[in-house]
């Protein structure tokens, strides 16, 4: 009932103060029994910060001012919320202009361009630069950008594969993904586009009882430090290569039931996790290697298992990954890196933008269209709560940092447990850097 009135009294008001002509006495009357309460709310006020109704009986005083009429007309619509049915309902709300998604401006590209920026160089483009490609609209301005794409990175001061001629290196390192590599959406064709085709390639070959397929990569010069080596498995038959790090189990890479190097007193898995190692079974591999990575005398398997000629190496290679990843979160740290783009500059980019001045602006204040409905009211978000990250949530949101983080990064996963790695990627910038600052202090 007091819901009713309160919208009756509404229209009342905002008739009379559109039309000019005051409501009559007798309409105020049966609007309203009596205007005490009303006007002891406009005591409690000062310049309309906030309407004060009483609970059961909701009144309004007509000699308010019109300049108050719209500030009055939303308050009272929000008081009543569900209460009163509202005439209009079936009006369309106001809607914001967004930004178009990501998917429709990739679909809106024409077939050539979408497969150039989805297949082509997406293992290589950096996000700016695929936010610039998708804001273009003139096929003169593609073709720009592509030119101004390659010589970002065919700079004689890049490390290769970057560097001069890159862009026909990159269409054979294309080639050699697809066929020699398992393709470029997996590991091993994903790290031949990043960093180049590896130095040397060492095949266990004669280890099929003891490993899944084992490879080992080494680099001696490129995007890598010289001398890093990589270690890749195929998980099944005629799979696809996987990189191993910390962050994979042992049962990944090694085939069940393996025969491996009477390793003598080995730590149990509780207490290999403890020792920060819970890789047991290549712990077991030292037994095979001489001093000093090994005991005095190696230990060669035995009991009818074929021998394993690269047991000793290895073990040597697992001890420099362990050593350089440190934890599980900088095995998520390392991997991220070794597929994510390369860094190039970004100076002309900007430069681009202002030339063409189709492309909007993502940093302008979204427009909001109007409707004569009253105006919504937009419920407030609550923050987000932390939770575990799976394994491709961190990898993405790795990839995602800005510079400055990811290289804080590459300096400190290896301290940190994959808890902490995993809150810090669903921190906000500011409290990114309040994270960074006191997570030196702990470590200081």
């Amino acid at each position: 009932m007091s819901a009713n009135l309160a919208s009756s009294s509404t229209r009342l008001f905002l008739t009379s103060i559109c039309s000019g002509v005051s409501p009559g006495a007798g309409e105020v009357q049966a609007a309203h029994t009596t205007t005490s309460g009303a006007r002891q709310a406009k005591r409690q006020t000062t310049l309309f910060p906030s309407l004060v109704l009483p609970r059961h009986e909701p009144r309004i005083q007509f000699a308010m001012k019109a300049k108050f009429a719209l500030p009055l007309f939303i308050g009272v619509v929000f008081l009543q919320g569900s209460a009163a049915p509202d005439p209009d309902a079936s009006k369309p709300k106001p809607t914001p202009l967004s930004e178009p998604s990501l998917s429709a401006l990739i679909q809106q590209l024409p077939e050539e361009e979408r497969k150039w920026l989805t297949e082509f160089v997406a293992p290589i483009i950096l996000p700016e630069e695929r936010e610039l490609f998708l804001a273009l609209t003139e096929p003169y301005q593609r073709d720009a950008f592509k030119l101004d794409f390659w010589e970002r990175r065919e700079q004689p001061s890049l490390w290769p594969p970057l560097g001069p001629g890159y862009r026909f290196r990159y269409e054979e390192l294309r080639r050699r993904a697809d066929e020699v590599y398992d393709g470029w959406l997996q590991d091993a064709g994903r790290m031949v586009l990043r960093n180049g085709e590896p130095a040397s390639i060492q095949k266990a070959d004669d280890c099929d009882d003891q490993f899944r397929d084992l490879e080992i990569w080494s680099y001696d010069r490129g995007q890598v430090p010289q001398g890093t080596r990589f270690l890749f498995y195929r998980p099944f038959v005629n799979g696809p290569r996987k990189m191993w790090t910390l962050w994979t189990p042992d049962s990944d890479i090694f085939v069940p039931q393996a025969c491996l190097p009477n390793a003598g007193k080995v730590p149990t898995p509780t207490q290999a996790t403890a020792l920060g190692s819970p890789h047991v079974q290549f712990e077991k591999l030292r037994s095979a290697c001489p001093p000093p990575w090994g005991p005095p005398i190696p230990t060669i398997t035995t009991g009818g298992c074929s021998p394993c000629s690269l047991e000793c190496e290895i073990y040597k290679v697992y001890l420099e990954i362990k050593f350089r990843q440190g934890s599980a979160a900088g095995a998520a740290a390392e991997y991220a890196k070794m597929f994510a783009p390369a860094r190039v500059s970004t100076e002309g980019l900007d430069q681009m933008r202002r030339k063409w001045a189709t492309i909007s602006d993502p940093k302008a204040r979204k427009i909001t269209l109007e409707s004569p409905t009253p105006v919504a009211i937009v419920p407030t978000t609550t923050p987000a709560v932390h939770r575990e990250l799976s394994h491709d949530e961190i990898l993405e949101r790795i990839q995602g940092l800005e510079a400055k983080y990811r290289n804080w990064l590459d300096l400190a996963a290896p301290l940190m447990t994959i808890h902490e790695l995993s809150d810090f990627l669903q921190l906000s910038a500011s409290e990114k850097d309040r994270f960074i600052a006191d997570f030196w202090r702990k470590h200081s």
